[in-house]
C-alpha cells in the first residue's frame, strides 16, 4: 500500500518534495516561512558558537 501525503489546507496530494501542487496554496507559504525561521535560528546558533 502506497502512503500518500495530502495538503492540510486544500487536500491535494503533495509532490515528492512535500509541497502542495497548487502554487497559490497557503501550505506552501507556511512551509517556506518555517524553513526561513529554521535557517535564521541555525545562523544565530552558528554566530553564538563563533563568539565563544
Amino acid at each position: 500500500m502506497d502512503n500518500k501525503l495530502y495538503c492540510e489546507y486544500c487536500a491535494a496530494e503533495l509532490t515528492d518534495d512535500g509541497r502542495c501542487p497548487d502554487l497559490d496554496c497557503v501550505y506552501n507559504v507556511y512551509i517556506d516561512a518555517i524553513a526561513e525561521c529554521d535557517a535564521e535560528i541555525e545562523a544565530e546558533k552558528e554566530r553564538e558558537a563563533a563568539n565563544e
